[in-house]
């Protein structure tokens, strides 16, 4: 019967390997918690669909020290139009750094995001962190 090294006993376990479960892990991680996350899929792929960081989510991800690697893959958004279907500007509504706010809103790919995410908590962690098809 093998024993069970209490390094390897998780403090939290994360349920999902989305996007709230690794930024999770991330900030657990921060305050020296030990975590592990079970993820269904059998394997991390960049799919998903275009996704509006506003600036507090911004904020968090350059706390994880995420900054020059989400500057380099998503698109930093100073307005956003609204138009009718026949093309007529309803409204513009400033944001990110053009709305006020310190930090910027960014733009990007949800795959891009969750493969950023993915690739850090494998490094701050370690790889056996994530335990992929856990259904």
């Amino acid at each position: 019967m093998d024993t069970i090294q209490s390094e390897d006993i998780p403090d939290v376990t994360i349920i999902g390997g989305g996007i709230s479960g690794l930024v999770s892990a991330l900030l657990l991680n921060r305050l020296n918690i030990k975590t592990r996350i079970y993820e269904q899929a059998e394997n991390m792929q960049s799919i998903g669909f275009g996704l509006n960081l506003q600036p507090y989510c911004v904020k968090i991800l350059y706390e994880l020290g995420l900054e020059n690697e989400l500057n380099e893959i998503s698109i930093k958004t100073g307005k956003v139009l609204y138009y009718s279907r026949y093309g007529q500007l309803i409204f513009e509504d400033l944001r990110g750094l053009d709305g006020g706010y310190r930090l910027p809103m960014c733009s990007i790919h949800r795959g891009y995001l969750h493969q950023l995410l993915f690739r850090r908590v494998q490094q701050k962690l370690g790889h056996s962190s994530i335990k992929l098809s856990q259904k």
